[in-house]
């Protein structure tokens, strides 16, 4: 059944389909389309946070984001989005969009060990205090 979510089931197929797909991403160059693609998806997002929330900065984590050039590319394509709506230096400048739109502080990117080492080793010491008065 399309639903069955047991053992080798369709979702279970499709989520496998997926992990592949996501694995195959980093043998991709940077220079593929796909990362204008995603640029474009997450510039989309910036701008429509921006124009709805009117948020003070916007911070992209995740593996992806370790991808070089990205975050330039999605800078870009917010300012192209904005067209020049909002006359901030946030979103008309290089510097105010490097200062507006960034990479998370636990990112690889910016120098962090990574979200999933923190979470991991969050877990960890959590598991430890539960279970050390065991």
């Amino acid at each position: 059944a399309g639903n069955d979510t047991g053992g080798g089931g369709v979702l279970n197929d499709d989520a496998g389909r997926a992990a592949e797909e996501r694995e195959g991403l980093k043998d991709l160059p940077d220079n593929h389309f796909v990362w204008d693609h995603a640029a474009n998806a997450l510039g989309n997002l910036c701008t429509t946070l921006t124009l709805v929330l009117s948020v003070e900065k916007i911070v992209l984590g995740g593996g992806v984001m370790n991808r070089a050039g990205l975050l330039e590319k999605i800078r870009s394509c917010t300012r192209e989005l904005l067209n020049g709506y909002l006359d901030l230096p946030q979103v008309t400048t290089d510097a105010g969009l490097r200062e507006f739109i960034g990479p998370s502080v636990w990112s690889e990117a910016s120098g962090g060990v990574g979200a999933g080492l923190v979470g991991a080793l969050v877990l960890a010491q959590t598991a430890y205090e539960e279970n050390r008065n065991i």
